[in-house]
């Protein structure tokens, strides 16, 4: 079995988690940033952990014996994108120089998609 984690169990990280534990053919493991969804996720979905996306020892831990990741974060009412996208893109960058488990990273989202601006700020 492949073991993945979906690092964001979000609407999209959630259908996907789905998809995959009906498949059976990987060993998954989810994240949130939420206390209060940790038992829901575990009880019916994957076991999942509270990591944060600026959070580089827990996550180093957590990418262990991970070979492949999807990526699905959103900010949530209030973050600014900085600290949802840039953040996480500099800690996931940091953790996985030393990372010698992982063999796949996707990285997925589901928010908007800006035109082309020529190298602009949209």
């Amino acid at each position: 079995m492949i073991n993945t984690m979906i690092f964001g169990l979000g609407y999209i990280g959630l259908a996907l988690s789905k998809y995959w534990k009906h498949q059976n053919k990987r060993f998954i493991v989810g994240t949130t940033t939420s206390q209060n969804k940790i038992n829901r996720f575990n009880n019916i979905h994957c076991p999942c952990l509270l990591i944060r996306g600026n959070d580089a020892n827990t996550l180093r831990n957590a990418l262990d014996a991970t070979e492949e990741i999807v990526i699905s974060v959103a900010p949530k009412k209030g973050a600014s994108y900085e600290s949802t996208y840039l953040e996480t893109a500099k800690t996931f960058s940091s953790v996985l120089k030393q990372n010698h488990s992982l063999k796949h990273l996707v990285y997925l989202s589901s928010t908007s998609v800006y035109g082309e601006k020529f190298g602009k700020w949209a």
